[in-house]
């Protein structure tokens, strides 16, 4: 396990999700099942190459991955700033031979132009800076290289777009968690073209499939 620097806000985020880590799997599993389903298997059969996951957690994407990638395909690498997660990470993939980074998402200890599939599952809905998130995805992915989101959006169901809206005034103080940031938007300002979207459960969820420009 890999180090890197941290911002206040990423800083106060390591300290909420260290404090989460040892029960996080088993809070977060009757929302994983609504929102994810086999969310984490379609980005791991889309990525190819030398993959990053971005807010990898305790590494359940990052498994499936390295599963999907093939013995033969580099160690997918995942990068999160809480330590407890990574630590359960640096578990749960000890055997599949993957590299785990204690880091901030919006400044990479990677070299330019080194990745070919970046990946983020509900993770820039609670990063303090989605946009130099994306940017930074950006500078590290190849020219032909792709960032796949599985994200929160609004909904397009107004009742629901409005109940998420409420519910973020109590998410995101406490949790910096936010239900309604739009992935394909932050990924246009970042300096994405969108190839895919794929809205789920009334937009409440997206798949974006999306390549730098």
């Amino acid at each position: 396990m890999t180090s890197g620097g941290r911002g206040d806000g990423w800083r106060r985020r390591a300290e909420l999700y260290d404090r989460l880590a040892p029960c996080y799997d088993v809070l977060i599993a009757p929302f994983e099942k609504l929102l994810l389903a086999d969310a984490r298997l379609w980005a791991a059969r889309i990525a190819r190459g030398r993959t990053l996951e971005i807010g990898t957690g305790t590494g359940r994407t990052l498994a499936e991955l390295r599963h999907a990638l093939g013995a033969q395909a580099p160690a997918p690498v995942g990068v999160d700033v809480s330590l407890g997660m990574l630590t359960r990470a640096a578990a749960r993939t000890r055997a599949l031979r993957a590299t785990v980074i204690a880091a901030d998402a919006a400044r990479l200890p990677l070299a330019a132009a080194t990745i070919d599939t970046a990946v983020s599952t509900l993770t820039l809905c609670a990063m303090p800076e989605p946009l130099a998130v994306l940017t930074e995805v950006r500078r590290v992915l190849r020219p032909d290289g792709q960032l796949v989101l599985i994200e929160h959006s609004t909904s397009s169901w107004r009742a629901i777009a409005a109940l998420q809206r409420l519910l973020e005034h109590w998410t995101a103080p406490r949790f910096g968690e936010h239900l309604t940031r739009e992935p394909e938007v932050l990924a246009a300002q970042a300096g994405f073209t969108i190839v895919h979207s794929e809205a789920r459960l009334g937009g409440i969820v997206r798949r974006v499939i999306a390549r730098p420009h």
